[in-house]
């Protein structure tokens, strides 16, 4: 085992790089465990790759319970309009008026 994979473990952490179909890496971060720098990390990595290449990057914070991101990216509570849940229950109407 490494030494990334044992620090990962011992924190109850751990991340995967996956390549969609598109060849677009796709990077999770995940843990059973909270504290731990989900978010942070997520964020980091975010900011990181936009700078490295230049490009827009897509995160997503799943934390539905506690959601945080928008405090390391410094936007303000009052920015915020929607999360995630509310998207995917839009999405489901437009699905079901698309079928009716």
């Amino acid at each position: 085992m490494s030494e990334r994979e044992n620090s990962e473990r011992a924190a109850g952490t751990s991340h995967r790089i996956e390549r969609s179909s598109a060849m677009t890496p796709i990077v999770t971060f995940y843990s059973y465990k909270g504290g731990v720098g989900r978010t942070m990390a997520l964020a980091n990595i975010a900011v990181l790759l936009a700078r490295q290449h230049g490009r827009k990057v897509l995160a997503v914070d799943w934390d539905l319970e506690a959601p945080g991101l928008h405090r390391f990216l410094g936007v303000p509570e009052g920015k915020i309009r929607d999360g995630v849940i509310d998207y995917l229950l839009a999405y489901k109407q437009l699905l079901q008026d698309l079928i009716l």
